[in-house]
């Protein structure tokens, strides 16, 4: 007997993101970010592909991941305007954090990979981390059981400047510091946020979009503490 209730409208967040490369790879970058999400233990591309069931395709999905690697200005920009800018077309105001963020690596050989300051030490209390840190731009919403959360939009990759001739010339890329990642796009021909920007970071990072107010703020164990305005000299 067929059900009287309407099923559900389809899901085609990951097909919108895909379809920044070619017809013949965007099905199988959709598939790919299905396996990021049900990976398990270490997140690999290896594991990516595992979930999603494309053992049979291990090459062309390491070429899919590759292409994907130099779009992702385009893949960031469909995420903003397709798929979270309809999600937050009634708000009032939008709030932006940006931050460095550490993740851990091991291995020398690890591309790009180096010595960084931790601020979250956690119980280790380890000052230092090695691997990779990256300066995301991350849109701050309220979730009803879990107070606010960061949905990430865009990174770019640091790379320290004693860390670059350990990359291969052919992939070296330009030393860019945090402040200048311009992780931030200028205004270009699409249209902006549907209401007025905040922005809270916790150092001027990258380009502030004109009429955004500018919050400074600390990160501490995980959690933004938006810091008192400073007062006048005395």
């Amino acid at each position: 007997m067929p059900s009287s209730h309407p099923l559900p409208p389809p899901c085609h967040w990951f097909s919108v993101l895909a379809s920044a490369l070619d017809p013949r790879s965007a099905s199988r970058l959709a598939w790919l970010f299905v396996g990021a999400i049900l990976a398990r233990g270490r997140r690999t591309v290896t594991s990516w592909i595992r979930a999603a069931g494309l053992s049979g395709e291990y090459r062309p999905c390491y070429t899919t991941v590759a292409a994907a690697g130099t779009r992702t200005d385009r893949i960031a920009a469909r995420l903003a305007h397709e798929v979270v800018k309809p999600l937050v077309a009634n708000s009032d105001r939008l709030t932006f954090a940006i931050d460095d963020t550490p993740t851990e690596r091991y291995g020398r050989q690890v591309q790009g990979a180096g010595v960084h300051h931790n601020p979250t030490p956690g119980p280790a209390g380890g000052p230092f981390v090695y691997g990779h840190v990256w300066v995301v731009l991350g849109l701050l919403v309220v979730h009803p059981a879990w107070g606010v959360v960061a949905l990430p939009l865009r990174a770019r990759l640091y790379v320290r400047r004693k860390n670059l001739p350990g990359i291969a010339p052919k992939h070296r890329p330009a030393f860019r510091t945090k402040l200048s990642s311009r992780i931030v796009p200028a205004p270009a021909s699409r249209s902006g946020p549907p209401g007025p920007v905040t922005q809270v970071m916790s150092r001027a990072v990258g380009f502030i979009p004109p009429g955004a107010r500018f919050i400074p703020a600390a990160r501490e164990a995980g959690r933004w503490r938006v810091l008192p305005p400073r007062l006048p000299a005395g």
